[in-house]
Parts: structure tokens; C-alpha cells; sequence
């Protein structure tokens, strides 16, 4: 199989892993094992500098999480991002279904994390953040993010961890909560080195 370039596999019962010698191959661009029960993250080989991609469920990605996605693409200038994976489909492509760089997903596609660190984002964070009810990791440190962070986003129910330390933004241009006042489930917060814990549902902690 030294030529193989494309392998749909999906909505099979397969289990099990796959061969480290099928990921491996060097034509193969493309493999669809969704709607499987395949364990496991694959070595992808030549894919070792982006983060290892996410086992997702057998469904799309919901259509209102897609929605935020290509929101921060196009408020972050997403098109010059040096990893971009899947991102630059746009609305051809599926962020779940086809593991977009720094996005994981639920196993019914929802989104769980956001990490792009050091990737250029630049420009303003869109309100839509805000939207993500599952969403548990934003990390968009060390990028020339500048503006206001929505404030709704703080108070997303799932969210634990919140990385935005390098970047322009403004910490004190939060309406930051008081002592004892519930910040969602934010259990950790990072901002230009500073780190900031919460207890979750509880109060702040310094």
C-alpha cells in the first residue's frame, strides 16, 4: 500500500487500534474511522509536532459549536495561522469528524477544548465564546489577542481552565468577581503569569 492516499473505514464495527504501520504510511492524507469503536489515539507519524488528535464519537459536530469555531476563526485572522489544520475548510469541513488543530470534541460533538497557543492569533475574541456550554479548556496564550475578553465566557458552565497570559489583553478590564462570588466552574485562570485559582461553585482563592 506505498501509494494509498485516501482510507474511509467509517461506520463499521471495527474495534480495537489501528496499525502503527497504516498510520505510518507516507502517501495517506486522509482516513475516516468515525462511526467505529477503534480505542486509542493513532501515531501519526509525520504529524508529531501538532497535539495528537482527539478520539471523537460517530457523530457531526453540532451545528451552533461549528458556528463559534468559524466565528474565532475569522475574528482571530485564522487564515495566518502557521497551524491551521482543517480550520482553513471553513464550512466544507467538520471540526469533530476531522480533529481541527487544538480542538477536542465530546464523543455526541460537542467542544471541550480550545487550545491554540503560539499559533498568531490576532485580533479580538468574538462574543460568540460565550456559547460553548461543554467547553472546559481555552487556551489562547502567548498570541497578539487584544480588546476585552467576553465576559460571558467566564461563567460557562463546563469551563476549569483559561490560559490568555502573553497576550494584549486587559485583565483589569474584567468585571472580575468578588470574594465569595461564584465564577461558573472555573477552577483556574492564567493572565501574563499570573495564576488565579477558584474553588469550583465555591469562591475565590488567592
Amino acid at each position: 500500500m506505498d501509494s494509498l492516499r485516501f482510507l474511509f473505514l467509517h461506520h463499521n464495527q471495527f474495534t480495537g487500534s489501528l496499525p502503527s504501520s497504516l498510520v505510518e504510511t507516507q502517501t495517506l492524507s486522509v482516513i475516516a474511522i468515525h462511526g467505529n469503536r477503534v480505542e486509542g489515539r493513532p501515531a501519526y507519524g509525520r504529524m508529531q509536532a501538532h497535539p495528537p488528535c482527539t478520539k471523537v464519537g460517530q457523530n457531526y459536530t453540532i451545528p451552533s459549536e461549528k458556528d463559534v469555531l468559524l466565528d474565532v476563526y475569522e475574528s482571530l485572522n485564522g487564515w495566518s495561522w502557521p497551524r491551521n489544520r482543517g480550520w482553513e475548510e471553513g464550512q466544507a469541513g467538520d471540526p469533530c469528524l476531522q480533529c481541527w488543530y487544538g480542538v477536542t470534541c465530546t464523543l455526541d460533538g460537542y467542544v471541550t477544548e480550545l487550545r491554540l497557543p503560539k499559533n498568531a492569533l490576532y485580533g479580538t475574541i468574538p462574543s460568540s465564546l460565550s456559547s460553548f456550554r461543554h467547553l472546559r479548556v481555552i487556551d489562547f496564550s502567548y498570541n497578539p489577542i487584544f480588546g476585552s475578553f467576553p465576559q460571558g465566557a467566564l461563567y460557562l458552565p463546563s469551563l476549569r481552565e483559561l490560559d490568555m497570559s502573553g497576550t494584549f489583553m486587559d485583565p483589569f478590564s474584567l468585571a472580575l468577581p468578588s470574594f465569595g462570588e461564584e465564577l461558573g466552574s472555573l477552577g483556574r485562570w492564567r493572565w501574563n503569569g499570573d495564576l488565579f485559582h477558584w474553588r469550583v461553585h465555591e469562591s475565590v482563592t488567592l
